[in-house]
């Protein structure tokens, strides 16, 4: 392509408008000509359409003469993306996107609709998309239903530093109930979304299940934020990992055939490993917080592993095991 054609392209681009106006070949060819870019209207015609094969833009063909336009939504700023810019969005697209605010989500639907079409034209990258994927770890039900209609509230109540009142169910609870409180953070957690906030009458910390939310009014008051809270460290106290109590020293023998991969995935940077004389078992020694969730893992781990202490652990163990084998065994 030459500099010239080059210039008259991104010249052209430039004087598009965004759906529903729309503009003709005769005008774009007498703008390009006050621009000092002389072509005939049939040249033009060709720089269309070679463009709406790389950019998001359309034709249409209703009336006589046929107009042009840039896609409803489509930011000008998205037409000189390069192929790495497209890339990225995409992964974006494909991993982020359940974090991102639902305005933000709508801002860039057009950048994610030109990557897709950079990506069409650059094959190379375009099959980098087709390489990565990202899944959970072990089985994962559904997500669950979140009412879209109590997204905005809450993310603006977020971003504006305001309070919310929100209609919740609790667990296991079938009457809902009105809770006044500072949103403090958003987490995702599994398949599941959660609110920190605290209660605006006490304070105390609540894990609100974004599913559970029947309603949500933002409300014209400044949130009160705790002077300690700070997400990072909130979430590596295990605070929203069902704690139990601080840390206990974990003592777990396993088979070393089975559970080979535990010497690749270490349970702690701090853990130590010692085998058996007989190469047939290996045990890991980690201070780990007491959680339902390690709990759980170590349940589910039962078949090739024992734990060995703390005593108060495998007693629970035990304990959820025997009334496990006796389910089964009737």
């Amino acid at each position: 392509m030459s500099e010239k054609q080059t210039q008259r392209h991104l010249t052209i681009l430039k004087y598009l408008p965004e759906a529903p106006s729309s503009i003709t070949t005769v005008e774009l060819k007498n703008k390009l000509e006050r621009d000092g870019l002389h072509a005939p209207l049939r040249t033009i015609q060709r720089d269309l359409d070679c463009l709406s094969n790389h950019y998001n833009i359309s034709r249409n063909e209703t009336f006589r003469p046929h107009s042009w336009c840039r896609v409803k939504g489509m930011h000008p700023s998205a037409i000189d993306m390069t192929p790495s810019t497209a890339l990225a969005l995409s992964l974006t697209k494909q991993f982020l996107q359940g974090l991102l605010p639902s305005q933000l989500k709508n801002n860039l639907d057009s950048f994610f609709d030109q990557a897709e079409l950079k990506l069409a034209n650059t094959p190379k990258l375009a099959s980098w998309t087709k390489c990565v994927a990202s899944i959970p770890a072990g089985f994962q039900p559904l997500a669950p239903h979140i009412d879209p209609l109590i997204m905005p509230p809450l993310e603006q109540a977020l971003m504006e530093g305001l309070r919310l009142l929100i209609f919740y169910r609790p667990r296991s609870v079938n009457q809902p109930k009105h809770y006044r409180i500072n949103p403090l953070a958003l987490v995702t957690r599994g398949t599941t979304i959660y609110l920190i906030a605290t209660l605006a009458d006490n304070d105390a910390f609540r894990h609100f299940a974004l599913h559970r939310v029947q309603s949500a009014e933002r409300l014209l008051e400044m949130r009160k934020i705790p002077l300690d809270f700070e997400l990072n460290a909130y979430l590596k106290q295990g605070n929203l990992a069902f704690p139990i109590e601080e840390l206990i020293t974990l003592k777990l023998k396993v088979d070393f055939n089975l559970g080979y991969h535990l010497l690749e995935t270490p349970l702690s940077l701090q853990q130590t490993i010692s085998h058996s004389d007989d190469g047939k078992h290996f045990t890991i020694e980690a201070d780990l917080p007491n959680t339902e969730e390690l709990k759980w893992w170590l349940m589910s781990m039962s078949d090739i592993s024992e734990v060995l202490a703390p005593q108060s652990l495998r007693e629970a163990l035990n304990r959820s095991l025997t009334i496990a084998q006796k389910k089964y065994s009737g």
